[in-house]
């Protein structure tokens, strides 16, 4: 394997600081240039390391077998100890919340047991004004304000002068009383009772709470006392019989949980600010488990465990044999993988008489013979993409060739201007116009539209347009050609297709000013004179649609004064749709003629085209589009 420059470098620096590192701790005579030399070989290490393992990564993926087995190990074995933390950190978790709940459950019925067996410990007679009537603590006098003993229907903590009590209520027949259990003195027998009923090692502080980025911060150690010994700080008291001397992982104590409350009460001097009330306690995996377990006859939490351990044991031998079998399954796929890579290199030199000629019954056995049907193909391939090319090649010359035959989109005619815009929607369009100067000093305007497009209209469309204008060169008359044009039409028509042009020839006189229209089921053109707008219909049925019925082409003569302006147009233009198949419609285009109609005809039809584009948005065009607009010169 080649090296990289860079990589060489690095390696030089590597072991000329290890070098200097070396000499210097023979002779310490580099001084501070032995930290520089150390920090160097440090970060060239580091380098080093990084590009190797990147190295060995782009090795594992480049094979497919080592691809496949870094994969499975990814997804079937890394996820085992990832499991193994997630459980872990459930399962502390969860234990901290077993053990917080049962103290808490604990102290509570501890209370509950000296409210109703009226037990030895010292009350407080609260009268009906709510303040204290008789007390048998110091801390309390009778007068004072006992508004808080409301709260103690439940048993809760109490600060009294830096010391933790658990009050609660009840009623006697003086009137009301709260006990209170001086739960933190670790002389009296309440927490020893709390840590004998639990088999947990307890404590009861005095500390803090406060919100933090990470969560929620408890401290109860004291300020200025070192929480490095939590038994000389928080005073552990330890179940009875306490087991002494060495102890293993499961029976020592490091489960820990902590029960926290607010007191309902503070009263005199604390040390802490905002003080919270946190009851703690520790116990060992062994006890717990015990607790959790626990039966009235051992057998049945026997029964439980052997369960736990049978489930987690056949779980244990369905993942070892599933791995075999991934294991099998990755050998069969790169096999046959590797013979496709060598048929697939063979191909890419040029020899098409490979074959793989797997057996396999699998997708992989399936893309094998894929791969030999496609070798077979790849000849007939190449050659209709040569066929397709040089066809897509023969449609763009078409194309050019038909606008080539279309006059200039912008020019001066005798008596008038013309501004057109062509738009087909496929290479060949099936709109046409044209503007023929006839023998008598008279123009014709033809535009016309093919159903469909695509290549069949295009070449219908160009013989249309052709035959139109032999016609009207030999002075046929414009009825006569749409007639003469649908009689040809039939004799050449398919059979199978159905095929029809409308058409609207419009003649100009402009000695006379006089325009004639002649339409064949073409969209009637609009009039624009003195900023009004008029249409000029004349209805009749495209030629070659329904020749049966065929009656005839209306025409109609009409006087344009200076001015004066003609606008034609294909449906296209008007039945553009946008995407709930609303089309733009006449009277859209009626009202932008009325407003713009006598602006400059190239901007006119500027405005149409984007009227249509903000109609359509990104609807695509589904007909070809072609608009003519007539200026009428001034005499």
């Amino acid at each position: 394997m080649t090296l990289r420059r860079s990589t060489r470098v690095w390696l030089l620096v590597a072991g000329v600081s290890c070098l200097a590192i070396l000499i210097d701790g023979s002779t310490n005579r580099l001084g501070g240039f032995g930290t520089l030399f150390t920090l160097v070989f440090t970060t060239a290490a580091t380098v080093l390391v990084w590009r190797a393992a990147m190295a060995a990564f782009r090795v594992v993926v480049r094979r497919l077998a080592l691809r496949l087995a870094f994969s499975y190990f990814l997804i079937g074995v890394l996820p085992i100890p990832l499991l193994a933390a997630l459980f872990a950190t459930f399962g502390y978790l969860l234990c901290h919340q077993l053990i917080a709940t049962r103290l808490r459950a604990e102290v509570s019925t501890l209370a509950e047991l000296t409210r109703a067996s009226r037990a030895a410990a010292p009350s407080v007679r609260i009268g009906t004004d709510g303040r204290v009537a008789a007390s048998d603590v110091a801390w309390l006098a009778a007068g004072d304000d006992a508004s808080w003993a409301t709260a103690l229907a439940e048993p809760h903590p109490i600060i009294a002068e830096d010391r933790v009590w658990i009050g609660v209520r009840g009623e006697t027949n003086d009137g009301a009383r709260v006990w209170l259990i001086p739960i933190q003195d670790r002389k009296g027998p309440w927490l020893q009772h709390v840590a004998d009923r639990t088999g947990y090692a307890v404590a009861v502080a005095i500390g803090t709470g406060e919100r933090t980025t990470g969560g929620y911060q408890i401290r109860v150690s004291k300020k200025g006392t070192p929480a490095r010994d939590p038994d000389a700080v928080l005073g552990f008291v330890e179940p009875q019989p306490s087991v002494a001397g060495p102890r293993s992982l499961w029976s020592r104590e490091w489960l820990a949980g902590v029960y926290v409350d607010r007191a309902v009460a503070v009263i005199g001097p604390t040390a802490e600010e905002r003080p919270i009330v946190a009851f703690l306690a520790r116990t060992s995996p062994a006890v717990l488990v015990q607790q959790v377990f626990a039966q009235g006859i051992p057998e049945v939490s026997r029964i439980v465990r052997v369960v736990l351990v049978a489930v987690a044991a056949a779980l244990l031998f369905v993942y070892l044999v599933a791995l075999g079998i991934a294991f099998g399954l990755v050998v069969g796929i790169v096999r046959n993988v590797n013979r496709l890579t060598r048929a697939t290199q063979a191909v890419s030199r040029g020899d098409f008489a490979v074959r793989v000629h797997s057996k396999s019954r699998d997708q992989i056995g399936d893309l094998a013979r894929s791969f030999d049907d496609m070798a077979d193909n790849i000849q007939k391939l190449l050659q209709q993409t040569a066929l397709k090319e040089k066809l897509e090649a023969e449609l763009a010359v078409a194309r050019a060739v038909q606008e080539s035959f279309l006059p200039e989109s912008a020019g001066n005619w005798n008596g008038f201007q013309a501004v057109a815009h062509f738009e087909p929607v496929a290479d060949l369009g099936g709109d046409y116009y044209d503007i023929l100067p006839l023998s008598d000093s008279r123009t014709s305007v033809l535009i016309g539209d093919v159903s469909g497009h695509g290549l069949p209209t295009g070449l219908l469309a160009a013989a249309a347009r052709a035959t139109l204008e032999s016609l009207l060169d030999l002075g046929v008359a414009p009825s006569d050609a749409f007639r003469r044009l649908g009689a040809r039409a039939r004799r050449s028509r398919e059979s199978q297709r159905r095929l029809y042009t409308t058409a609207a020839l419009f003649t100009y006189d402009a000695k006379g000013r006089m325009g004639t229209l002649t339409n064949a089921g073409h969209p009637a053109p609009y009039r624009i004179s003195d900023r009004k707008v008029d249409r000029i219909a004349l209805p009749s049925l495209p030629i070659g649609l329904l020749p049966e019925r065929e009656t005839g082409y209306p025409s109609k003569s009409c006087p344009f004064a200076p001015g004066d302006r003609l606008v034609l147009f294909t449906d296209g233009l008007v039945e553009a749709a946008n995407s709930n198949e609303e089309p733009w419609g006449y009277e859209r285009f009626e009202a932008l003629l009325a407003r713009e109609g006598m602006r400059p005809a190239q901007e006119l039809i500027a405005s149409v085209l984007a009227a249509v584009a903000a109609h359509v948005g990104a609807t695509p065009l589904e007909d070809d589009r072609t608009i003519v607009i007539l200026s009428f010169d001034a005499a």
